[in-house]
């Protein structure tokens, strides 16, 4: 195409477009002229021609015509090499030129008969068409001269007859017919793949179903459009109040059904009648707040572990429950106990104490329980709360509705819990800074058998040193010697008492911590945040017309009245877009 100054190929297209379908195309559509361009190798701009045609058949929506010369070995010829190379054999149709060059009964013609009647895939992938020419006589004006009418005729005549002279016979002075291979494919049923006539209607129904193809995605896509934007008008408009209640009374009872199996970890959805069951709320690929118990559990876990690492009251104490406790008399943890059983000592006589120390002692040794139950207790309540949000935004087809819901009802409720929970949480606390120790009948036996054993020594010592004192001439130390190691027998009685208490306080505080989680976990998580869980999705807001138009009312009405008139317009833009697609498609298979 040459259509500048040089010589050479423009990139500019010059195309004409053919907008279909024309209600009578198929008897008055124009006539289609075939143009045999010239061979790729023939030309002086071969590679930017043969990167120009690429550029176009390699196109998805391209529908390549292929002319092939059939004076011409097929495997020769370039244009086949470069549809092959391109991969796009499955849209390329073959219309082979010049049948009546081809010489009677040779080999040449009978392998483009074949062609025609069974095209390889590789090479015509959407059939192939045989059309017979007019010659250069006979296109110039003169005596040889056809018509379009009479091309039409002699190409009727040509495939019809069963034997034709060679091509050019009067030249070379053959005078005999030989069998028209061409003939069969004038014979076969359907026959259809010779002449231009055929031509014409082949190629249209290639092209519309081509068309067709490229318009059903679109003409799906208006369709899902169309029902999105109804959808959501209709959401805008709103629902009868009564269609309303009996909807949001069946999501209600979903939503307590899926709590519940939430709350005690069974993960159960049962079968159901309604559309929730086409959406899975308990997905086992999917780690996330929906499996609300074994959130509970885990962090029920986490819990104990903290307890018993940071439990106790380590910045006042050097004593460690959960590790072995000294055996050395003179340990700073024997030292620390003995200091602390001194400076509370009761009675009378020296190092003799009472058993409310060890109350006062494990008090102060547990006191990080309380913030440590608090923390346990707030983490709960958020795996508590993420649970109800995402079950209500599940549930609830309405997002507006959902987050009204949950801010107006089912979170206030929660949030009861959690309070209750707290108040617990305080009466537990109480209980552990009222001497929980003394409730130990073990621990009081021991304590006073420690203080006794303790003051009996001491009384024993005194007696003993007593009568001495007044005789100082007598065999055996001097009373000052004897008196100091006295004191150094009792040192040590002293310490290994200190060291019993150490161990039984440390016994004792073990088993209160045990049960300290238990009630923790049991009374505060277990049965003010999950007992009849459920409960928190109820239908009595339902009943209260007044809290039922608070929750379902949109406060956005007006805004919500112009969105409609803008939905109304664009779905009746597309309504008129898919009755347009429709006649496009015709009877073309739309599933």
């Amino acid at each position: 195409m040459k259509i500048s100054e040089t010589d050479k190929f423009s990139y500019s297209v010059l195309s004409i477009e053919y907008h279909f379908p024309d209600p009578a195309s198929s008897t008055h559509a124009p006539r289609l002229t075939l143009i045999d361009l010239p061979g790729l190798v023939a030309v002086e701009d071969r590679e930017t021609l043969e990167a120009y045609t690429r550029k176009y058949i390699e196109r998805k929506t391209a529908l390549v015509l292929a002319v092939a010369d059939g004076t011409a070995d097929p495997e020769n010829l370039r244009i086949l090499k470069v549809v092959n190379d391109s991969a796009c054999a499955d849209r390329t149709f073959g219309i082979i030129t010049k049948p009546d060059m081809m010489y009677p009964k040779s080999d040449l013609e009978a392998v483009w008969v074949r062609q025609v009647m069974d095209p390889k895939p590789r090479q015509f992938g959407l059939g192939s068409h045989v059309v017979c020419n007019r010659s250069p006589s006979e296109l110039q004006p003169g005596a040889y001269q056809r018509t379009l009418d009479g091309r039409d005729s002699r190409e009727a005549e040509f495939f019809a007859a069963e034997t034709r002279f060679p091509p050019n016979a009067t030249e070379n002075g053959e005078n005999q017919k030989l069998p028209n291979g061409w003939h069969r494919v004038y014979t076969m049923k359907p026959s259809d793949r010779w002449g231009i006539q055929n031509l014409r209607n082949r190629l249209v129904a290639l092209l519309s179903d081509m068309a067709s193809e490229r318009v059903l995605p679109i003409y799906r896509g208006v369709q899902a459009a169309i029902k999105k934007k109804r959808d959501e008008l209709a959401m805008l408009k709103g629902k009868d109040p009564k269609q309303m209640k009996a909807h949001l009374k069946a999501a209600v009872y979903h939503l307590r059904k899926l709590a519940a199996q939430a709350s005690i970890g069974s993960y159960k959805e049962q079968p159901s009648t309604n559309n929730y069951k086409s959406r899975p709320y308990f997905i086992i690929s999917q780690d996330s707040c929906r499996w609300l118990r074994s959130k509970i559990d885990e962090k029920s876990h986490e819990f104990s572990e903290t307890m018993r690492t940071k439990g106790h009251n380590s910045n006042e104490y050097a004593w460690k429950p959960d590790e072995d406790l000294p055996t050395n008399l003179k340990s700073e943890e024997v030292k620390q106990m003995l200091a602390l059983l001194q400076r509370t000592q009761a009675g009378t006589l020296p190092s003799e104490f009472g058993h409310d120390i060890l109350d006062l002692v494990f008090s102060s040794f547990s006191k990080p329980w309380h913030q440590v139950a608090s923390e346990y207790l707030d983490q709960c309540y958020v795996c508590c709360e993420s649970f109800v949000r995402d079950l209500v935004r599940f549930v609830l087809d309405d997002q507006a509705y959902a987050e009204r819901l949950l801010a107006k009802e089912i979170l206030v409720r929660l949030e009861d819990r959690k309070e209750a929970a707290l108040a617990t949480l305080e009466l537990i606390e109480n209980d552990r800074q009222d001497a929980p120790m003394s409730v130990h009948p073990d621990m009081w036996m021991a304590a006073r058998e420690n203080a006794i054993k303790l003051a009996h020594s001491y009384k024993t010592a005194f007696q003993s040193v007593k009568p001495q004192q007044g005789n100082q001439q007598g065999n055996g130390p001097p009373l000052q010697a004897q008196n100091q190691m006295q004191l150094e027998e009792l040192a040590i009685v002293n310490q290994t008492t200190a060291l019993k208490q150490l161990r039984n306080i440390m016994l004792v505080y073990k088993k209160s911590r045990e049960t300290y989680i238990d009630n923790i976990v049991v009374q505060v998580v277990q049965r003010c945040l999950l007992r009849g869980f459920d409960d928190l999705f109820t239908d009595d807001w339902i009943s209260n017309d007044a809290l039922f138009e608070e929750i379902t009312n949109d406060p956005n009405k007006d805004a919500n009245v112009e969105r409609e008139k803008t939905l109304e317009e664009h779905i009746g833009i597309l309504l008129s877009a898919k009755a347009d697609l429709e006649k496009l498609l015709g009877n073309y298979n739309r599933d």
